[in-house]
């Protein structure tokens, strides 16, 4: 079961979307693949300070923070990831390191990867590490309203391991 908090908020909003269990997963990848989500369609959270201010990123699971492109596209002066005790009182009700990307039902201004809105639907943690949820990628973008960057991303070290270093990513 999703957190009661994320449940009532999109119950209220008539949004729909589906609930899918898996057994416990830490990263968001391992989270993608045990519940049978393409990892550029799961969106994991990242927790950043920007000039000390809590601000959620949003990104696709096989993304990762480039913090010297973030912080040009944020103009800010100092990015630095927030540590586990700033933040873990806003997500109360959720396990640690499942914190869905809905900052809005938190407080949180959030800053979204472009990349993420090429998918139709998106999946990220409901709260919890066993459970995934799903929705439209267009009610999410209307219940969020977040920041859309076209940089501060880059591909993460799992996309990586797919790219040779001079010809680009290798055929699976």
């Amino acid at each position: 079961m999703a957190i009661p908090v994320l449940e009532r908020y999109l119950s209220e909003a008539q949004v729909d979307y589906r609930l899918t269990p898996h057994s416990v997963a830490f990263t968001a990848m391992e989270i993608a693949q045990r519940a049978h989500v393409p990892g550029d369609a799961f969106a994991k959270t990242v927790l950043v300070k920007v000039d000390g201010k809590l601000v959620m990123l949003v990104m696709p699971a096989t993304r990762a923070v480039d913090f010297a492109g973030l912080t040009q596209a944020l103009h800010c002066q100092r990015l630095e990831l927030a540590m586990e005790y700033e933040f873990e009182s806003l997500f109360a009700e959720c396990e640690l390191g499942a914190e869905p990307p809905l900052g809005q039902l938190f407080g949180l201004p959030v800053y979204l990867d472009a990349e993420l809105t090429r998918y139709p639907r998106i999946s990220f943690n409901a709260g919890t590490l066993r459970e995934v949820m799903e929705m439209d990628s267009q009610d999410f973008l209307r219940l969020v309203e977040p920041h859309i960057l076209h940089q501060g991303f880059v591909p993460g070290r799992q996309a990586l391991l797919h790219q040779h270093p001079r010809s680009g990513p290798l055929p699976h």
